[in-house]
């Protein structure tokens, strides 16, 4: 026996006299025995709820648990909780690295909303920087054209001197006065008013520098509330403190619509820009019409395209072209026929109860026109079935377009590319397995046609398959066997 074996207890016969099996002098194999058996984790019950602490002086239906004799002693033994595995890291949250049983939960809220608001901040940030640069470069170029307009505005101090010269001229040349100019070539400056097309020109101009210095000093601001945002959400408190300084920053994000802010700083820019193309078209009007003429084409044009891309994501939902113009002519094509139809339906409700009204009070008793009364009763009664039928075909369609309203753009797009689930599933295998390069990678791919078989998201597997196979399949398993074929492996015929 090794040493280890002396920690065996060696037990007499007598010991086993009483055992079935066994008699005096024979031999019992020997048992390890642990000296001090490991105390049993204790469970610390003040942590759970109330109500899985049993309570030793009472019954299991609620009575007092004690003997008749009043001597205290519980008359039923003590109820002992069935405590299981999760309980029992529910009372010990040290283990997790929390101070408390649902830090896991808001832990798991703070880090998926630390993800979510740093993609939100990379996106703004970035957007902010694409308008500081092209508000820098645009904002110059219309200052450039203000320098050489604004002072049309007012009157020019040479056209005034030479006005004042030639009138001092004509008053002391001799009686023929041949000698000197005619004073009326000159105009008035007394008489000055600058014309309508300078005026203009100079508004849309001074407009569009405003706006455009407005869109910087927006992007720049954004930039700030972003950083603040992020600082604030993200301190080095408790998980429960930091999700609850999260939730409370991010509601007063949806409430104050920053995200509007967002999307309304591009469009500012674009309305910017508009108002610098109509002054210049407005600008070169008096100055030269053949320059006019070809910088207004071009001006048109560019509108068109503009007009174009803005309305393309409306009728197809898959265009990745967009602009702010878009979601207003969205909001419009939608809002519009819902108000349309909610004032429709509000009006025949009007009609509708007062119809109810009025057939209610012709058929009390205190009606004296009872002929009259009953042919306006049956037409009330015409009319209001009529409008419950109207009412009912204007419902379904009111609640479509609130609908649409509500989800906006990004879900009728998402609600498309879900209709065309079996084709897009193709499209999504088959460039997959076009950006496949390696034997592993294939091999991989292979080993999951099974479970696209069995699957419950894919509509059409067996559509899918056909088509990956006739495609791409058959040549790509016979060209991995051609390269995976060994002549060792198989014995020769």
């Amino acid at each position: 026996m090794s040493n280890n074996g002396q920690t065996l207890m060696h037990t007499s016969g007598s010991v086993f006299e009483h055992l079935p099996g066994t008699e005096a002098g024979q031999n019992v194999p020997a048992v390890r025995v642990d000296r001090q058996p490991s105390p049993l984790p204790r469970l610390n019950l003040e942590s759970l709820p109330q109500q899985h602490i049993p309570d030793v002086g009472r019954s299991p239906d609620g009575l007092p648990n004690h003997a008749p004799d009043g001597t205290g002693t519980p008359a039923y033994p003590p109820h002992q909780p069935n405590v299981t595995m999760a309980a029992q890291q529910a009372v010990r949250p040290q283990d997790t690295g929390f101070s408390d049983s649902s830090g896991p939960l808001f832990s798991m809220y703070n880090r998926m909303a630390a993800d979510f608001d740093a993609r939100v901040a990379e996106d703004w940030k970035g957007g902010a920087d694409g308008i500081l640069i092209f508000t820098g470069l645009f904002s110059a170029t219309v200052a450039t054209f203000l320098a050489g307009s604004y002072p049309n505005l007012q009157l020019n101090s040479q056209d005034a001197s030479a006005f004042y010269l030639a009138h001092l001229y004509q008053l002391n040349a001799g009686p023929d006065g041949s000698s000197i100019s005619n004073p009326s070539t000159f105009s008035d400056p007394s008489t000055f008013s600058p014309s309508p097309s300078t005026i203009w020109v100079n508004v849309l101009w001074f407009l569009s520098l405003i706006i455009s210095l407005m869109c910087a000093l927006l992007a720049t601001l954004l930039q700030q509330w972003v950083r603040r945002y992020l600082h604030i959400t993200q301190p080095r408190f408790s998980p429960h403190k930091r999700a609850r300084i999260r939730e409370f920053m991010a509601q007063g994000v949806e409430k104050l619509r920053l995200p509007w802010v967002v999307e309304a700083l591009p469009a500012l820019l674009h309305i910017s820009v508009f108002f610098f193309f109509v002054g210049l078209v407005i600008f070169l009007l008096e100055i030269n019409h053949t320059v006019y003429t070809i910088v207004r084409a071009c001006v048109g044009i560019c509108a068109g395209l503009y007009l174009c891309i803005s309305l393309v994501p409306i009728f197809r939902h898959d265009s990745p072209y967009s602009t702010p113009l878009s979601t207003l002519i969205w909001t419009l094509q939608t809002g519009v026929p819902w108000l349309v139809l909610k004032f429709v339906s509000m009006t025949l409700e009007y009609f509708k109860s007062c119809s109810d009204t009025f057939v209610q009070c012709c058929l009390s008793d205190t009606c004296c026109c009872c002929c009259w009364c009953c042919c306006c009763t049956i037409t009330l009664e015409i009319f209001s079935e009529l409008v419950s039928v109207i009412s009912h075909r204007i419902s379904p369609l009111h609640r479509f377009f609130k609908q649409r309203i509500m989800n906006g753009m990004v879900k009728a797009c998402n609600d498309s590319a879900l209709a065309y689930s079996p084709e897009l599933d193709f499209q999504v295998l088959s460039w997959t397995f076009k950006s496949l390069d390696e034997d592993h990678e294939l091999e991989q791919f292979l080993d999951g046609i099974p479970g696209l078989l069995t699957s419950s998201e894919v509509d059409s597997p067996d559509y899918v398959l056909g088509r990956l196979q006739d495609d791409y399949l058959a040549n790509a398993i016979l060209a991995l066997m051609g390269r995976s074929w060994h002549p060792t492996w198989y014995p020769r015929l």
